[in-house]
């Protein structure tokens, strides 16, 4: 994006940057070839302000009509750049509706990520929606639901959480994010460093931040309006975040990074990585690298090289989650029904647990998080006794065949002499997928 002229592609990233023809070719014939490998492209997109104030172009053309105004005649300033747009004025309105059409039939784009979309207002964004969705029936779209500083924009008029619901757009999920990792740039953890109190944040994540019941209250109306993420471009990345917290612990550090992850794919929502979180990627430490230069923001492909076995163990969580639909149910009334948190221990809020009832009514999945520094062994017959309290009924001899767990997925094939059957274990740090089966017959298709 350019945030001078929206509909140009900012020429810096071309081969010849002077020439206006070639930068617009490439980014075309860019979008073309991913498309053709199966990529779909989202577009940054910064409405929130431009790159010049009172000398911008839309300040000349009319003056003091496109921005937001403070009382004393200077400009508002919650996008922390100087000014912001008043996306609520008819014009500028048309003019970022205008926007989001071109880079669509134009460029081909499939969706579009907003920055700091709390200071577009709300009949903006649900206009724009509407457009879009009309030219493109699955065009994603989802932003950050706050502000970089105060606003003159009326708290009513602002695009915040819980105004997305039923509005077919999707807002990026800061509460989930600190609940598995603590803050972003600190040494403040998370669950899955082992902070207990937080357990019942996650479980409201997990169930895609719905109002799952009176104890996880979430902001959306269905999971689809939730992007879970544990970082992004701002702040530390999360090898980083663990460095810092746990330094020369590299074993231990790639062992919360995959409970980080394991956490958001197995999470009903819309499962955001950034780019080289799939083999550990390090930022050298830099908490906001936008204003860093290429060497760190560059991707470090010998990080994969380094940490292949990780990626491996990525590509098969993503695979996990293709795998099976019930972790990617599409409603509230879907999650509530399927969706069963257990509590093996009323004291113990670092061991995390649930199952949920496979969508084709045959048989469950159980899905066992364990952040704590010692192994736990729980007994099948807790499980299927709490089952039964919540009327989800299983049989009395259940075979527990291994999916998924700390070293990647499990052989597909179902061979009832090696599943469990009496006890489960769970490693220190670790996580687990069984499928329960009711009878020797039936198999992981």
């Amino acid at each position: 994006y350019d945030p001078e002229h929206y509909n140009v592609p900012e020429g810096s990233y071309a081969s010849r940057p002077s020439d206006p023809k070639n930068r617009i070719k490439e980014l075309k014939t860019l979008i073309m070839i991913l498309h053709n490998e199966g990529f779909q492209v989202i577009m940054d997109v910064v409405y929130n302000h431009t790159y010049r104030g009172k000398t911008s172009h839309l300040n000349l053309l009319a003056s003091d009509y496109y921005y937001r105004l403070r009382e004393d005649g200077s400009f508002s300033d919650g996008a922390g750049c100087g000014n912001e747009l008043a996306t609520e004025k008819e014009m500028v309105r048309k003019m970022i509706i205008d926007s989001l059409v071109y880079w669509m039939e134009e460029y081909k784009v499939d969706g579009f990520r907003f920055d700091l979309m709390a200071l577009i207002d709300i009949e903006t964004i649900s206009k724009a929606v509407q457009v879009l969705r009309m030219i493109k029936k699955d065009v994603l779209i989802y932003g950050e639901p706050w502000t970089a500083d105060q606003t003159v924009l009326k708290d009513e008029c602002m695009t915040r959480k819980g105004k997305q619901q039923k509005r077919s757009f999707a807002f990026f999920n800061d509460e989930y994010r600190d609940a598995i990792k603590g803050d972003s740039d600190g040494i403040k953890g998370g669950f899955v460093q082992g902070e207990g109190f937080l357990k019942k944040e996650v479980e409201k994540g997990i169930a895609g931040s719905i109002y799952y019941d009176d104890e996880r209250i979430g902001f959306t109306a269905t999971p689809q309006e939730t992007v879970n993420y544990v970082n992004s471009h701002d702040n530390l990345i999360l090898y980083d975040k663990m460095a810092k917290m746990f330094p020369h612990q590299d074993g231990f550090i790639e062992r919360i990074n995959k409970m980080a992850f394991f956490l958001l794919f197995v999470s009903q929502g819309i499962p955001f990585i950034h780019a080289g979180n799939e083999f550990l990627r390090s930022k050298s430490m830099v908490e906001n690298s936008y204003r860093s230069g290429i060497e760190i923001n560059k991707v470090n492909w010998e990080d994969k090289l380094r940490h292949y076995h990780f990626f491996v163990f990525f590509k098969e969580l993503i695979a996990l989650r293709k795998a099976f639909p019930e972790f990617r149910l599409r409603s509230a009334e879907e999650i509530r029904s399927r969706l069963l948190f257990l509590h093996f221990n009323p004291n113990d809020d670092r061991l995390l647990g649930f199952v949920l009832r496979k969508t084709d009514d045959k048989g469950h999945l159980l899905v066992l998080v364990n952040a704590k520094d010692t192994p736990e062994i729980i007994p099948t017959q807790n499980i299927r006794k709490e089952l039964k309290s919540h009327e989800e009924v299983i049989g009395e001899k259940c075979y527990y065949q291994l999916v998924f767990d700390v070293e990647g997925m499990k052989e597909k094939e179902y061979h009832p002499d090696q599943c469990y059957s009496h006890a489960l274990k769970v490693a220190a740090f670790g996580f687990s997928v069984y499928l329960i089966h009711e009878s020797d017959e039936t198999r992981w298709e």
